[in-house]
């Protein structure tokens, strides 16, 4: 989990990961590259070159994103928020398209 929520900007990439210490853990598998959620926000995935274990879209160690959509009416105001779960996605970098 993120100290502070990020903002994301529309068609940038963004990098997610994780330091895992410890002894050997399991990974999730069958990650998908895009997402389109119920509220059609589309999430792209792509394999990061930071990854030194092996995990990639595939296989990895983030299960889930927590979003929420925030509609900005003037750059002083939200308009909306929403929060939804982006639940099994398994991957190391998120594009917002």
């Amino acid at each position: 989990m993120f100290d502070e929520p990020v903002l994301l900007q529309l068609g940038w990439w963004y990098v997610a990961w994780a330091q895992v210490s410890g002894p050997s853990s399991d990974c999730g598998s069958h990650g998908q590259a895009t997402i389109t959620t119920d509220d059609s926000v589309v999430f792209q995935f792509k394999s990061s070159k930071k990854s030194n274990n092996g995990t990639d879209v595939n296989a990895g160690q983030i299960p889930h994103l927590l979003y929420r959509q925030v509609i900005f009416l003037h750059a002083n105001h939200i308009l909306l928020v929403t929060y939804t779960h982006l639940a099994d996605v398994i991957a190391g970098v998120a594009k917002v398209a």
